[in-house]
């Protein structure tokens, strides 16, 4: 997958800026956290209340603005989520899920 790019309002967080522009109305964030420039997400789907790990990189230059999605199951290469951000996430049977959360909480320790 590829990078998404764009002229971005600074006026909102990114937690703002990602809900509106990626999640819609179907997902909502509850718990979030930027960690330098990645963006690291607790998110529930509101359809069956399973709340899953996002990871948006994100990249700016002047007034552009650029941003690529991966969800926790994608085994994202970032492992720096705060455990506060993991503590939100629902359990899961998935093994590449479960080994991003294990290596976040071995990043924080």
């Amino acid at each position: 997958m590829g990078w998404t790019s764009y002229y971005r309002n600074d006026n909102e967080t990114d937690a703002e800026h990602i809900q509106r522009e990626v999640l819609g109305w179907r997902n909502e964030i509850v718990e979030s956290a930027t960690v330098g420039t990645t963006f690291y997400a607790a998110v529930r789907v509101k359809a069956t209340g399973e709340t899953f790990g996002l990871v948006v990189l994100q990249e700016r230059s002047g007034g552009e603005y650029a941003r690529k999605e991966i969800t926790e199951d994608m085994g994202p290469a970032e492992r720096r989520c705060p455990v506060r951000v993991l503590d939100a996430l629902t359990p899961t049977d998935n093994e590449t899920a479960n080994r991003w959360r294990a290596d976040c909480r071995r990043n924080a320790a």
